[in-house]
């Protein structure tokens, strides 16, 4: 079941563009390592053309069933991640079916 609750399924296409406005942040944050502010990071999802159109779409279901949109994750990282700044794949477990990484956790992608 563990192995379950780590599983990410994202279109290629928003995975792509995801990392392109995650690589944005870290570059306008000069950040070395794999990781930039996270309050900005949603902020720039959310005002993103493409995101704009994208935020009723589902990119996530959990482990109850329980269907989430893009805008309701992103108000769940906003409000839930007290961290300053996020790295790549902590940022990508919020995707997953539990909704968040444990510290000893990676993720298991599958591109739709």
């Amino acid at each position: 079941m563990l192995a379950q609750e780590v599983i990410v399924i994202l279109a290629k296409e928003m995975l792509d563009k995801l990392k392109e406005v995650f690589d944005n942040c870290k570059e306008k944050d000069k950040k070395e390592l794999d990781e930039c502010e996270a309050q900005e990071l949603v902020h720039s999802i959310a005002e993103d053309e493409y995101f704009e159109r994208q935020l009723d779409t589902v990119v996530r279901e959990s482990l109850d069933g329980v269907k989430e949109t893009l805008e309701s994750l992103l108000i769940r990282v906003k409000t839930t991640f007290k961290e300053p700044v996020i790295q790549w794949h902590s940022f990508l477990g919020f995707f997953s079916k539990r909704g968040r990484l444990r510290d000893t956790e990676k993720i298991n992608l599958q591109l739709k």
